[in-house]
């Protein structure tokens, strides 16, 4: 995978995040404000809306397991917001269509970020087999884009630029600014 295709699922990806976390703010605003909606209101906007720089910090790493390390609390947050958005569901504080593509987003993220951890720690070991076997060339591979194979494995492009091609197609969250 080039560098360049590289960048570009990860800002895709970046941008994945950001969306859901504005379409977590939006879901926290339209909670009712009883003392149970402004408590769960609180705790998805804090985690919902964490993955995203969490991943810009990742994509910074300075080394292959600052990478990982941002990488799981990702997944940890997105696990958290799973959780609080199932909350919102069973307790009827919102309608169900409204909750059905956000919590099909995050489900398909956490994947997305559980496949890539696996690739990562699979390609740590690799890498590592590589340096000592090659001491000599004193090399480092790290580029902050471990995981990206796996991200474009899952997203199969179907018409258009490639980078537009795998953006999420949910429908808006106008109504819950109504």
């Amino acid at each position: 995978m080039s560098n360049q295709t590289s960048q570009c699922l990860a800002d895709a990806l970046e941008d994945r995040l950001i969306d859901f976390a504005v379409r977590i703010i939006k879901l926290a605003a339209s909670l009712p404000k009883t003392p149970a909606g402004k408590h769960i209101a609180g705790q998805i906007l804090r985690a919902g809306t964490s993955p995203a720089p969490n991943y810009g910090e990742a994509r910074g790493a300075e080394n292959h397991a600052d990478f990982i390390h941002k990488l799981r609390i990702v997944l940890k947050e997105l696990n958290e917001t799973s959780i609080w958005l199932r909350i919102i569901k069973r307790s009827r504080l919102l309608k169900e269509e409204l909750l059905t593509e956000i919590i099909e987003e995050n489900n398909s993220l956490s994947k997305i970020f559980t496949a890539s951890l696996r690739t990562s720690r699979h390609g740590k070991r690799k890498n590592e087999k590589w340096k000592m076997e090659n001491r000599h060339l004193s090399m480092s591979s790290f580029d902050g884009s471990f995981g990206l194979s796996t991200f474009s494995a899952l997203s199969t492009p179907t018409t258009g630029s490639f980078c537009e091609s795998i953006k999420p197609s949910w429908a808006s969250t106008e109504a819950w600014s109504q």
